[in-house]
């Protein structure tokens, strides 16, 4: 059985969306509403932040100004007089005590070479540098020179140490010569901090730019502003700065304690309790319904188990009553082989026996779909099957599709049989090939992979050794998500004529070898499955393989009961067996074979008080006592006797294990007489028995 479907009847649009549709409703008048407010409280923050941005502006730029003129009119009073250092102290010190913020006063001669400064303690290395020197100084003074005008620089490195701007402001004789220039200097930080002091930007984080180039910035440069941003432009001269003012974090705190945005987050919570009462009582009657839906599923479901369970016991019995029958074949088309001289008649018997084989693997195909986790080991070189199936394919692919493949040779052996992955590889194809009805593309790849896929369809355990990846794709139409869910049901199919038993089978053989069975597809984009089988290390010899010849009798005669409620399959072994000299005894169910063992054992002819028997063959089912429920009985009566169990469907084999450690065999029917005679030699081995060739009982 797939495994229970999740899916579930849906609320009516009662319960789901008309709540979640006034929900969102009412949400979206809350947070409209919010969000007008909030959007005219931020116009009008901006508003107060841009009003205080621009009053500093003026207030820098008169500041900055009220000394850059007071700069000009100083040159213009020693235009028309010889320059005096002691006299151009004089009056740079008066003019620095009436206006402040000045880093310096000094006389620089025609040719940029700095003559005197004031004040003269703070400035003395200035003294004759050469303002050329300077790329920014040289700049504004050969500008001053040239155009006959003040210049100022732009933030520069002083020589006085530190950052700051240097105005040049020409002084000219009363002919026109020039007799040398003004050069008033400004510590940047210093002239912002006087010009801003009254207060207007206190509570403001504050950054002055002259050309992207940062002339002043508090909070210390690196440390932008998270708040609304204001600028406003500062014209000194030729230059012009850009102030940029935010709120620092209190002043934010401050005007954000404003806003009430308690009101709405109180209504939103309003809102989403109302919606949820009303979803809770329209979910009763939901609730009503969706229990009577689960209760419709699990009828289905348990409807589905009960036709699973019933054909797979009908699937067992035909394979149990069929395989009795090729055991009968196999047993005298042995006979018939080993007793002719004739090559024609051991060919036909070789032939015989080589199609009851191949009508054995097809039972066991049936069983592992009624029974999967009964299966054995089994082990198949996929490439190699698959190349071995490519004429088979090639008829079932239309000439409208194009087969190809693509073989990794990392992939070897995979836990599977020969039957079963050609079973799966067709089912594969075949469902393919339904799905391009237009023709296309159609891929057949096998990879190797050390882990399982991370959420695979089935449940699996690790495999030590890696996975082998059969892959089948198509350009077919594709599925959606509701076939997807039901893809691998009995009896569930898309086609007209489907049995909807290929992707079941498919999946019964996959799941009874532990692996899984991936597929990813969209409509109209065709489909890929992937079969995950766990690897098997390749081995130069098969542990399967017969003994060397010479190794498959004992030389005593043995002693056999043979247990076997079926007539033809009793009389054809039986008759076998004798003719390779083994004294045979038959019983027809456990019961009779148990009681002759008990009355074997009490006459004591027996060593160590066992039966006088060697060993005991039984059939899995029969009347009365089933061969295991006889071993029990055996053992429990004391009786220690070699016991071959020989199944063809057994559900009472299924939870049970046997070993020859315990002195117990399994055999599965059909099974060739190389099959018994090889647990014969195991037996003899461990018991210390010789070997010689039984063929000489019959040639």
């Amino acid at each position: 059985m797939v495994g229970r479907k999740n899916k579930k009847a849906g609320p009516p649009p009662s319960v789901t969306w008309m709540p979640l549709g006034v929900l969102v409703l009412l949400v979206s008048a809350i947070f409209g509403t919010w969000w007008f407010v909030d959007r005219d409280w931020q116009r009008s923050t901006m508003r107060q932040v841009q009003l205080a941005t621009n009053q500093a502006a003026l207030r820098l730029q008169g500041f900055i100004d009220a000394r850059l003129s007071a700069t000009s009119s100083l040159g213009g009073g020693l235009s028309a007089e010889l320059i005096e250092p002691d006299t151009f102290r004089i009056r740079s010190h008066a003019l620095q005590d009436n206006f402040g913020g000045y880093q310096a006063l000094n006389w620089v001669d025609a040719d940029g070479n700095i003559q005197v400064v004031v004040p003269e303690e703070l400035n003395q290395g200035a003294i004759g540098k050469n303002v050329l020197n300077n790329e920014l100084a040289g700049t504004a003074f050969l500008a001053a020179r040239e155009l006959g005008e003040p210049r100022l620089t732009a933030p520069l490195d002083l020589f006085q140490g530190g950052r700051g701007m240097a105005a040049y402001t020409p002084v000219y004789t009363d002919t026109g010569e020039l007799k040398g220039m003004l050069n008033s200097v400004f510590r940047l930080s210093d002239l912002v901090d006087q010009s801003l002091s009254a207060g207007i930007l206190d509570h403001y984080d504050v950054s002055i730019y002259d050309n992207k180039s940062l002339v002043y910035s508090t909070p210390p440069p690196g440390i932008g502003s998270r708040h609304p941003v204001a600028r406003a432009s500062v014209q000194l001269l030729n230059r012009q700065w850009i102030l940029q003012a935010s709120p620092n974090d209190a002043l934010w705190a401050t005007l954000q304690a404003g806003q009430q945005h308690g009101i709405y987050w109180f209504g939103l919570g309003m809102a989403v309790i109302s919606v949820w009462f009303m979803r809770l009582g329209a979910l009763r009657s939901w609730q009503r319904r969706q229990n009577e839906y689960e209760r419709q599923e699990l009828k289905l479901e348990l409807e589905r188990a009960s036709k699973m369970q019933a054909l797979g016991r009908l699937a067992g019995g035909v394979a149990h009553d069929f395989n009795n029958i090729l055991t009968s074949i196999v047993g005298n088309a042995e006979l018939v082989r080993r007793q002719s001289s004739k090559e024609l008649t051991q060919a036909l018997a070789t032939d015989i026996i080589a199609s009851a084989d191949r009508a054995a693997s097809l039972t066991k195909d049936l069983m592992s779909f009624s029974a999967p986790t009964q299966d054995e080991m089994s082990e198949v070189a996929v490439n190699e099957q698959v190349l071995d199936l490519h004429r088979m394919l090639t008829r079932l692919v239309p000439e409208s599709a194009e087969l190809n493949y693509e073989l990794s040779p990392d992939v070897e052996l995979a836990n599977c049989s020969q039957t079963q992955l050609g079973q799966i590889l067709v089912n594969l194809v075949v469902n393919a090939c339904d799905a391009m009805p237009d023709g296309g593309k159609l891929l057949i790849t096998t990879n190797w992979r050390p882990q399982p896929p991370l959420n695979p369809r089935m449940e699996v355990e690790g495999s030590q050794d890696g996975w082998c990846v059969l892959s089948v794709q198509d350009q077919g139409l594709g599925m959606n998500k509701a076939t997807l869910d039901r893809i691998f049901e009995p009896f569930y199919s898309t086609k007209e004529r489907g049995s909807g038993l290929g992707l079941a089978t498919v999946y019964g053989i996959v799941r009874s070898k532990n692996g899984t069975v991936e597929i990813s597809s969209e409509v109209g984009e065709g489909t890929t499955f992937e079969v995950w089988l766990p690897a098997i290390p390749n081995r130069h010899q098969s542990d399967n393989a017969p003994p060397p010849a010479g190794l498959l009798n004992p030389t005593r005669k043995w002693c056999v009961l043979f247990v076997e409620d079926n007539s033809q399959v009793r009389e054809a072994m039986a008759r076998t067996l004798r003719h390779l000299g083994m004294q045979i005894e038959v019983a027809k169910d456990g019961l009779e074979a148990l009681q002759r063992l008990i009355q074997s054992r009490d006459d004591a002819s027996g060593p160590d008080g066992q039966p006088n028997f060697d060993i005991v063959i039984t059939d899995a089912i029969m009347p009365r006592l089933s061969g295991p429920k006889l071993l029990t009985r055996m053992r429990a009566e004391g009786i220690s006797l070699p016991v071959v169990i020989v199944s063809g469907y057994s559900e009472e084999l299924a939870n049970t294990t046997y070993s020859p450690e315990s002195n117990v065999h399994v055999l599965a029917k059909p099974y060739q007489l190389e099959d018994l005679l090889r647990v014969l030699e195991v037996i003899a081995v461990r018991e210390g028995g010789e070997v010689s060739d039984p063929s000489n009982a019959i040639s």
